[in-house]
């Protein structure tokens, strides 16, 4: 403990700073080596009060399209620059009420959770020497949909990409990003899954922030996947983990302890809800105009 206070009073060795320092530029470097395969392409930072084409992402009936080219209409009242705004590539499908496709589990209406009043709240975490299979998908949908709900109260994608203004946590794609990777991780490590579903993004959204670290931020520079391709993903890890659940336990009951390999899928719920805490949390740290009450959480 008093070598940590002293680390964050007077600095830390240049053995461990220039070592996360790597870490960080890595991983930058591997982001501009992902922009350089994707669809979209801009010879100009995007920034409100100047128009731009750029590539965009589009829902349809079935989910998300792919990127398209299109001319993105101009923003008000943001015509300065700063670094995070390179992620700004026009997914106007964000702006206002989030349609039906938004959610990739569980509509709220059709979800664990959902009162008459059309309030939607949160069950109690199954009790781990009485697991079911039925307990636990309704446990996990309504976990999974509850997050989801709180991000569609991000109005447009800006929010997503704009860092906190103590700068001391990533900005919120990560965390859209960051619970679905660790269901994987979580699951590869146990040994239920072979293989993986997207290496690239279950590498940048692995890990947060780490106190112990005070150059992981410079992750924050990076270009980001879109919110579109993040929506996708989150679909094919839903999938997944459904498909989990359904094959790996059963209708009678039993006992889920750390040595059991679906402790990783608890793991992964309680992971989801503690940053259902905390970004709630950052959304209240938004300007104004960047969050919506959603008619969900009451």
């Amino acid at each position: 403990m008093l070598v940590h206070r002293f680390h964050r009073l007077f600095g830390r060795p240049n053995g461990v700073a220039n070592s996360s320092k790597g870490v960080a530029k890595r991983l930058v470097k591997a982001s501009r080596s992902y922009t350089k395969k994707r669809t979209f392409s801009s010879s100009k930072t995007p920034v409100r009060g100047a128009a731009s084409t750029v590539g965009t992402t589009t829902p349809t009936g079935q989910g998300v399209s792919k990127a398209q080219g299109v001319s993105a209409e101009p923003e008000e009242h943001l015509s300065y620059h700063e670094d995070w705004m390179v992620n700004l590539r026009g997914e106007h499908w964000l702006n206002g009420p989030r349609t039906d496709s938004w959610f990739t589990g569980k509509h709220p209406n059709e979800c664990p959770g959902m009162l008459p009043n059309g309030t939607m709240t949160s069950l109690p975490m199954p009790r781990l020497d009485n697991v079911t299979r039925s307990a636990t998908q309704d446990y996990f949908d309504n976990t999974w949909t509850l997050y989801e709900v709180l991000f569609a109260g991000l109005n447009s994608e800006e929010y997503f990409y704009r860092p906190p203004p103590h700068g001391l946590r990533h900005p919120q794609i990560f965390y859209y990003g960051h619970t679905p990777c660790l269901y994987v991780n979580k699951l590869l490590v146990s040994g239920v899954l072979e293989k993986g579903i997207n290496p690239y993004f279950e590498s940048i959204y692995e890990t947060g922030v780490d106190e112990m670290l005070w150059d992981d931020m410079h992750k924050n520079d990076m270009v980001w996947p879109t919110v579109a391709e993040t929506h996708e993903y989150r679909k094919e890890v839903y999938k997944v983990v459904s498909d989990v659940i359904q094959n790996q336990l059963g209708d009678d009951p039993q006992t889920i302890t750390w040595d059991h390999p679906m402790w990783a899928l608890f793991m992964g719920f309680e992971h989801d809800r503690i940053h259902f805490e905390t970004s709630s949390v950052l959304f209240r740290e938004a300007p104004l105009d960047l969050v919506s009450f959603d008619i969900y959480l009451q």
